[in-house]
Order: C-alpha cells, then structure tokens, then sequence
C-alpha cells in the first residue's frame, strides 16, 4: 500500500483541507480522506482473509536475508543441545556420569530462561547478550569435553546450560521487530525457518552419530564443539 500526501488547494489553509490518497499497487484501488479541523484523518482499511495471504507469501519469506541469518545462528545451538540431550547420556567414558552432566545442562536451562526473559525486556542492544552467549555456549563446551577435573566438566556443563538459554527468548523475538512485521510475514518465516532448521539438524546430528560409531567419542564431540560457533558467526550477520 501507498500512501500520498498532498495539499489540494492552492490556498493558505490551517490544518484541515489536507488529502491523504491511499492506493493498493496491486488492485489499483485507491482510498481517499481529507483531514477535518483537528487536522486528523480517519479511515479504515478491511482486508479480507485471502487478501492476508496475499501481503507476504512463502515465496517472499525465500527471499528474506534475515531466514538464512537466523538459521545459520541457530543450527549450530540446535545440534549442541540436541547431541547434548539425547546422544551424550551414552557416552560411557567420559569424565563424570554422562547422564548426570546432561541433566545438569536441562535443568540449568530453566533459570537460564527465566533471566533471559527478564533481559529481553530491559536490554535495548540485544546483540551483545548474543555474543555473549555465543562466546561462553562454545568456550564451555570445549572447556567441558577437554577437562580431565570431574569438578571443572561438572561446573562447566552447570553454565553451558544457563549460557544456552539467556539468550533463546530474545533471539525468538527478532522476526517480530523486523521491518513491516505482520502476524502473516513472521508465520511465514517462523515455518520455513523450523522446518529448515530441523532437516539441517538431522542431517548435522546423523554425521555427529556416524563419527561416534566410527571414530568414537572424542572426535563427534569436538566435531559439535566447532560446529556450535556457527551461533557466534550468525551473530555478527544478525
């Protein structure tokens, strides 16, 4: 939709006399108030539901530059916290119960998106709490395989799981705030993203399986620790 403003007479006037043509570009409609004394102009547009489903489609949500940056920041957390979840409870020899370090990460997570939220509120460059996030996420997960301390694996996994998820609701709410956001466009590129996200995961977590069955624990989790710095690299393209 355009919209033109323009002073229809050649008179000097106050702040009535104003009209404001409003045109849709692609039915050619066109819309036309003039402003009262107040100097407001009041109008309404109804849309129907199949012209909803005409403002933003899956074709425009393909051309959209902020899908593939979101997803190239998200995959990266999604494959840690996947193989963190339900692959890494079977690794026999790792440092402490690798059971117990999983669910330390899951339980950690609550607190972790509880402040996120409050943060999301409150901070107004947002960025940072991503790299942030990104920095420590990926540091800690090194940190964690490489130790050979119970105590430092243990403690390391603890703020793995709260760094994980300060910044989640946050990051969730960036396809609302961008540029002419409406409920069509964000459901749009919210759907595409999921299901690109999760294909990508499973291809990502199959390879992380595949390395575990043939050249062991070790070498799959560091594969994943290296993979989880794609979350840093999409913050500096977010």
């Amino acid at each position: 939709v355009q919209k033109i403003l323009e002073n229809k007479t050649t008179e000097s006037i106050g702040l009535d006399g104003f009209q404001f043509q409003l045109e849709d570009t692609t039915s050619g409609e066109k819309l036309t108030v003039k402003t009262n004394k107040d100097g407001k102009a009041i109008f309404q547009l109804v849309y129907t539901e199949e012209d909803a489903g005409k403002t933003y489609t899956y074709k425009d949500g393909f051309k959209e530059p902020f899908l593939y940056q979101f997803l190239l920041t998200m995959t990266g957390r999604l494959v840690l916290y996947t193989v963190m979840l339900y692959l890494f409870p079977l690794n026999p020899d790792f440092t402490v119960d690798s059971q117990f370090i999983s669910m330390m990460i899951a339980l950690t997570g609550i607190p972790g998106t509880i402040i996120g939220i409050i943060l999301s509120k409150k901070l107004k460059r947002q960025i940072y709490l991503f790299r942030f996030s990104g920095i420590a996420q990926s540091a800690l997960f090194f940190l964690m395989i490489l130790t050979k301390s119970p105590t430092v694996a243990t403690v390391s996994a603890i703020c793995l799981g709260f760094v994980v998820f300060i910044s989640t609701p946050s990051l969730f709410t960036l396809p609302t705030k961008l540029p002419g956001a409406t409920p069509q466009k964000v459901a749009v590129i919210l759907t595409i993203y999921w299901a690109a996200a999760y294909s990508l995961q499973m291809l990502v977590y199959a390879w992380v399986v595949r390395l575990v069955n043939t050249t062991g624990w070790f070498a799959a989790m560091i594969f994943t620790a290296i993979y989880s710095l794609t979350f840093l690299v999409g913050t500096f393209v977010l």
